[in-house]
């Protein structure tokens, strides 16, 4: 990764991908032009950074990317509204779950995004030690057990949020974490 006008280039397509990504979206109607532009600037910015750095530098543009994302996604869920119903409903199914609305929202989140991170990662290093097993290469397996990262995360986020209720998501959850972490004490660690 020693080219810095392509460095400099993927650095800018990331984030102007990004900036004009939620630029198009926060229009009140889409304007499908002006979408095609914005993935293209940020297809651009990530493929600079691969022929700047292979592998490594598609994960470096695609931080850069999600970096970017992060406050205006912060943003919008600070300011988004809950959906319409009648106060009684809502006073139901706080009765109900005996959480209210806001307590029940960080719930989920503390759940799905650094409870499911937390897997992921315990996921990703038990792949990389049964890859070691296995015969892999150190880099092979350390490739992998990053690679088994994210697709972990994205899998266990999306099958929590489908679960009904947030005892039942940590339930799941506490399996998953449980499983993992005797698997990863069980398992011999090689160099």
């Amino acid at each position: 990764m020693s080219d810095p006008l392509l460095l400099t280039l993927g650095t800018i397509g990331a984030i102007g991908g990004i900036f004009l990504l939620r630029f198009s979206w926060g229009r009140r109607t889409r304007h499908g032009v002006l979408n095609l532009a914005a993935w293209a600037v940020l297809s651009a910015g990530v493929l600079c950074w691969a022929m700047a750095g292979g592998a490594w530098g598609i994960a470096i543009a695609c931080c850069i990317a999600m970096l970017s994302a992060a406050p205006f996604l912060a943003q919008a869920a600070m300011v988004s509204k809950p959906p319409k119903r009648a106060e009684r409903e809502v006073m139901d199914r706080i009765a109900a779950t005996g959480t209210p609305d806001a307590g029940r929202r960080a719930g989920v989140f503390a759940l799905v995004v650094p409870g499911a991170l937390g897997l992921s990662v315990l996921v990703g290093l038990n792949g990389q030690a049964l890859a070691r097993l296995s015969g892999w290469h150190p880099a092979d397996s350390t490739s992998f057990g990053l690679f088994l990262m994210p697709v972990t995360w994205a899998v266990v986020a999306t099958f929590l949020l489908f679960r009904d209720g947030l005892f039942r998501m940590a339930a799941w959850l506490a399996g998953g974490v449980t499983l993992s972490a005797v698997l990863l004490a069980v398992l011999p660690r090689g160099g």
